[in-house]
């Protein structure tokens, strides 16, 4: 029995990895910001790079024991989220932030590497003063990843380019113009960290046709032939069925008063035709081959009385109940 019981907790250790990673699989890079001058600070008060993860499921997702890996330069960062946080539990849509700085002790959403591949983010520095004039970035791809918690299947990944980078100005995902199921990520007009990217809502129909149309005049023509429209067809059906009722009586009228007007017989002209006489010959003939078939019927009953023989058998005189002679 202590046996089995050891087998099925290593059964249900090895499967927790697996479980995790199918709660975290609808989990996506959101956001990042990778040059942070002015802009959303940590607990610290440092304003550093950082990342924004959303759960775009529909059941709640743990976050722990996933990866954050950043590849860039031949070079690869790897962090563990760790376990025993309750704040790494997203709900349905809700959002995350993980500040990049490079420090390993200032807890669960502060990560051991930076997202421009340094040792550790200027910001975080003693003695540490923005820069007047932006520091450009070098022309270098970086890539990052968010794995699940066996740290080899890829959950989602971004790449960008450190040379495109501007200060203050996020990158994430956002649908495209031309066609909203496909999704981009690519610059953002404002940063949006625990809020969803899509600052810019699709315009009303109502709200268009208001800048399109701002008198109303377009508006206001076309209800009118509409309106029209609908007037005269009703007036047309109306009509075609008083027509077509009135049709109806005056034929009923002249059916119930015996006047209603024969159509006059149809002349046949096609040479070889059948003729009256000879129609008339069919008929007869068809007359009598029904009368030799069925039995000719009066349809009269004709009830008989039955009168019943007299037998002495059943006659009183020979009963006893005469009386003796002596």
């Amino acid at each position: 029995m202590k046996r089995l019981l050891l087998t099925g907790m290593l059964l249900l250790l090895g499967a927790a990895p697996a479980s995790f990673a199918q709660g975290a699989k609808d989990v996506v890079i959101n956001e990042l910001l990778v040059k942070n001058r002015n802009n959303y600070q940590d607990a610290y008060g440092h304003r550093v790079s950082w990342i924004e993860l959303c759960n775009s499921g529909y059941s709640k997702v743990n976050l722990s024991s996933c990866y954050l890996v950043l590849e860039t330069g031949g070079k690869s960062y790897s962090y563990r989220i760790p376990k025993g946080d309750a704040r790494t539990w997203l709900d349905p849509g809700s959002y995350t932030v993980f500040f990049c700085e490079g420090s390993e002790t200032k807890g669960t959403f502060h990560t051991n590497f930076t997202l421009t591949g340094e040792t550790a983010d200027p910001a975080t520095l003693p003695g540490y003063v923005p820069d007047s004039v932006d520091r450009p970035l070098p022309d270098q791809l970086v890539t990052l990843s968010f794995l699940d918690a066996n740290g080899r299947d890829t959950i989602d990944k971004v790449t960008y380019n450190l040379a495109d980078q501007q200060a203050d100005i996020s990158i994430g995902r956002i649908p495209a113009d031309d066609d909203p199921g496909q999704i981009l990520f690519t610059k953002l007009t404002s940063t949006t960290p625990f809020a969803t990217n899509i600052t810019n809502p699709p315009m009303p129909k109502h709200e268009k046709m208001r800048l399109a149309d701002p008198h109303g005049i377009s508006m206001t023509v076309t209800a009118v032939a509409v309106v029209f429209s609908a007037l005269i067809l009703l007036y047309l059906a109306f009509w075609a069925l008083g027509k077509l009722m009135i049709h109806i009586a005056k034929r009923n009228k002249q059916k119930a008063s015996g006047t209603a007007t024969v159509a006059p017989p149809v002349k046949i002209k096609n040479e070889g035709a059948i003729v009256g006489a000879e129609i008339a010959a069919i008929g007869m003939a068809l007359k009598m081959y029904q009368d030799e078939m069925h039995d000719i019927e009066s349809h009269v009953l004709t009830i008989n009385r039955v009168a019943k023989a007299y037998s002495p058998w059943s006659s009183k005189i020979y009963g006893l109940s005469q009386p003796l002679r002596k």
